[in-house]
């Protein structure tokens, strides 16, 4: 095989075919061999994520080292942290998108930053009323229920059902009569 891609002189090796030509599908007239960088960028988030959900030695050392209970893309970025840590943080925006909440207690989500309700944060939506503390919790009442008066805006369940509605009017937070 080496022979086959490689072509070779005195001082310098020819590759013959292209690479993108040697790394794209076999149904595409090429080997199929995958790429060191996308086969190191899988290997690098499948580490971050198990290191945030898994319950493993190294991902218990992991969350006591640098994640402190917190998800990656709260943590504090470690300046002698190790090259793994600096990874998983350079990879924390990739994992975040790809990362959806199952709301549980709503002790941990944050209300207007973590994307829990649809496929972008409810800050999107409305900038004005939005408070980065605030967990999911602090909307439900004793009872179970949505407290909607917490928010400051009462018509925000129709906004949600139509998000373009949401930007328009909220120049400040609605009377609660």
């Amino acid at each position: 095989m080496r022979a086959f891609l490689f072509s070779y002189s005195d001082h310098h090796v020819a590759l013959p075919i292209p690479w993108d030509k040697v790394c794209s599908p076999k149904e595409e007239g090429g080997l199929g061999i995958r790429r060191i960088k996308d086969v190191n960028l899988a290997c690098q988030a499948k580490l971050t994520w198990r290191a945030m959900t898994s319950d493993s030695c190294w991902a218990k050392f992991m969350d006591f080292r640098y994640l402190h209970q917190k998800p990656i893309w709260d943590a504090k970025p470690a300046r002698e942290g190790s090259c793994i840590w600096k990874s998983m943080k350079g990879l924390q925006h990739f994992i975040y998108e790809g990362t959806r909440w199952i709301v549980g207690n709503g002790q941990k989500i944050r209300f207007w930053v973590d994307i829990w309700l649809g496929d972008q944060p409810l800050s999107t939506f409305f900038p004005l009323l939005a408070n980065t503390h605030q967990t999911v919790n602090w909307i439900i009442n004793d009872r179970g229920d949505w407290d909607i008066k917490r928010v400051g805006d009462r018509n925000i369940i129709q906004k949600l059902k139509d998000p373009s509605k949401a930007t328009t009017s909220l120049g400040s937070p609605a009377s609660m009569d």
